[in-house]
């Protein structure tokens, strides 16, 4: 950077030494150690910036050209397709259900109860005319009472006694 030959640097050491004194000579040369590298830091910090830019500029371009040569490519393929339905029967018939109709959630939602309580009946269907083929109840069917109540009857219960 500068152009200092060892003479010069001689030179400016003596001046050094006559105007700072050797007392406060070694201080002086490390305050000015310490700015060198602060400086050098600084260069080399606005170096890294300008190689990020300079990376930054080039990755932007390359991008842009990326970007470019695949509209190109989208807007041939486009042109390409727009002939293929030109060139093609230009009678064909709209389809008849078109992507925004369609079940609504509810009518959804009421085809698959309904299709619930349809698979719920076809299994007592098939229950019972199992259970009347051979005469003995399901598995999970409860025996009623001899009396012809549904319910159980409870049990008496002694009454506490009384202590006194």
């Amino acid at each position: 950077m500068f152009d200092i030959g060892f003479t010069e640097l001689l030179v400016l050491s003596v001046i050094a030494l006559v105007v700072l004194g050797p007392e406060r000579l070694p201080e002086a040369a490390r305050a000015i150690g310490r700015w060198a590298g602060k400086a050098r830091a600084f260069a080399r910090n606005i170096t890294n910036e300008l190689d990020k830019e300079v990376r930054y500029s080039e990755t932007t371009a390359q991008l842009r050209a990326a970007q470019a040569s695949v509209k190109k490519q989208m807007d041939d393929l486009e042109g390409e397709a727009k002939q293929d339905v030109t060139a093609g029967d230009a009678t064909a018939p709209e389809p008849e259900i078109k992507p925004d109709q369609g079940p609504s959630p509810d009518e959804i939602e009421d085809q698959r109860v309904a299709d619930l309580n349809a698979k719920a009946d076809a299994e007592a269907y098939a229950a019972a005319a199992a259970k009347a083929k051979t005469g003995a109840q399901p598995a999970n069917a409860t025996k009623e009472p001899a009396d012809g109540t549904s319910a159980p009857k409870a049990r008496p219960t002694a009454a506490p006694e009384k202590s006194g």
